[in-house]
């Protein structure tokens, strides 16, 4: 959803800014319904105080987490709803706290100024909570979440109340309170959507959406039950409240069940997924799990294919067990030296492939020939079999422009690692057309190549592109 305004730039509408304007609507027309004592059947009328606290809360969903000058005065805020919250609860539920918030000068000046409502306990405790919420949202999600939960016990309770026709608290909870406590709880839960208890309920899997039904048919059962039976059955009010009571704690007790149950699937779900796209010995991703990312988007346009030398030699001499350490131990060396978005996988057999986020040969050439330096000089080192050297040969193509997806550079790539290979392995060439290969008598084998092409790995001064050869289709 986008938003034009006159500078001609357009203003994204996300889910927290939707939601803000929904709550500054509600406490306007609160306030509006509290001025103009307006009977419209709408129940209570909504009181300043928890106008201002469901409007701050509205300004919290307006901040990001970024320690600007404005988050913290929100940030305050929230702290100071908080705190007047809490008194206000106190006056109700403890003895002898001291009376500020109900004191008659205040109640005189609200008349006075012709406003109606009540701070109820019930707008306190939302707003204890909401607020607490938003404001640990900044320093830990775990006691956001929590503090969510809560808001989430409370709203549903709320909503029981309105249902029902129970008073709880003897005061009385304002329509536009219990609105704002939904908005706000239901925005600031998507904010934590990425909690592994609450992705469940976002996920876009045939589970997710299972989830979700569940989670609906866990609020909705008690609440029919429970209506039902309060308008057939003849009982106290005092009895009202106990099954009140009843009822919200086997809804609550459903809903933590279905977000656990739903929390293992994710688990598995994801556990499936990881094991799907990756490559069960070193841990990268698997070719599957590549051409995946690839499709999906994720992936940059610079192409290195790198090939272990000698490795069925490797594991002839000392075993497969020997050959496996060798690749995951390869796969552990290269990876920490790639950069954030770079797509790293075990190709086939002893073959790797990387993804680069560069479009420049030769910076993509430098990069191999650290990595090809790196497991030349550590690889081997890290599995004491200095006997037998480990090595690797490297081919680096680029995506041209106008080709419809890497396919092309990773066939160029994978010429180059061939023609690497056929001049004497741990090397590094590239696919550029500053030499062609099929211009020099015996391109086959790499005789004839100029003293610089054959000896110097190929690397930055001496890049080659190779033709497609049926001859380079050998053994590596």
């Amino acid at each position: 959803m986008h938003k034009r305004l006159n500078t001609g730039k357009p203003v994204h509408l996300n889910h927290r800014t939707v939601a803000a304007l929904t709550i500054f609507s509600i406490v306007g027309a609160g306030l509006l319904c509290s001025v103009t004592r307006a009977d419209n059947g709408w129940g209570p009328y909504l009181h300043p105080i928890s106008a201002a606290g469901y409007f701050v809360l509205g300004l919290g969903l307006l901040c990001d987490n970024r320690h600007t000058a404005r988050t913290c005065l929100v940030a305050g805020l929230h702290a100071a709803i908080a705190l007047i919250s809490l008194q206000r609860l106190a006056e109700a539920l403890v003895p002898g706290w001291f009376v500020l918030l109900k004191a008659p000068v205040f109640l005189n000046v609200q008349d006075q100024m012709g406003i109606n409502g009540n701070f109820s306990v019930e707008a306190a405790i939302s707003l204890i909570l909401l607020n607490l919420a938003f404001l640990s949202r900044r320093m830990d999600h775990r006691v956001s979440l929590t503090l969510t939960v809560g808001a989430w016990g409370a709203a549903t309770m709320f909503l029981l109340q309105a249902v029902f026709g129970l008073v709880l608290w003897h005061t009385e909870f304002s329509v536009f309170s219990l609105s704002c406590t939904v908005v706000a709880t239901m925005a600031h839960t998507y904010t934590l959507r990425d909690m592994p208890l609450l992705r469940p309920i976002f996920s876009h899997s045939n589970h997710g959406a299972i989830i979700r039904g569940l989670l609906v048919g866990a609020l909705v059962i008690p609440w029919l039950a429970g209506f039902i039976y309060f308008n057939l059955a003849e009982i106290s009010r005092i009895d009202h409240h106990a099954l009140q009571l009843v009822f919200g704690l086997i809804g609550w007790s459903m809903m933590g069940l279905v977000l656990f149950t739903g929390q293992l699937l994710e688990t598995a779900s994801e556990a499936m997924r990881f094991a799907a796209d990756h490559d069960f010995l070193t841990g990268i991703m698997n070719r599957s799990g590549l051409t995946r990312a690839v499709a999906a988007g994720r992936s940059g346009v610079g192409i290195i294919m790198f090939d272990l030398d000698n490795f069925k030699r490797l594991n002839d001499r000392f075993g497969h067990e020997f050959g496996d350490r060798a690749l995951r131990t390869v796969a552990d060396t290269v990876k920490p030296q790639l950069q954030q978005g770079d797509l790293f996988a075990r190709w086939g057999g002893e073959e790797y492939l990387i993804v680069a986020d560069c479009d420049d040969e030769t910076t993509l050439v430098a990069i191999a020939e650290r990595l090809r330096s790196s497991i030349e000089e550590d690889v081997g080192q890290s599995l004491d079999q200095l006997r037998f050297p480990i090595t690797a040969s490297f081919g680096v193509s680029v995506l041209q422009p106008g080709e419809p997806g890497l396919e092309p550079a990773m066939e160029r790539a994978d010429q180059a690692l061939y023609l690497a290979k056929r001049l004497g392995r741990n090397r590094v060439c590239a696919s550029s057309a500053l030499i062609t290969l099929s211009a020099f008598p015996g391109h086959a084998s790499g005789a004839g190549l100029p003293r610089p092409v054959a000896q110097d790995s190929c690397i930055a001064t001496s890049i080659i592109e190779t033709p497609t050869s049926p001859a380079l289709a050998h053994s590596r």
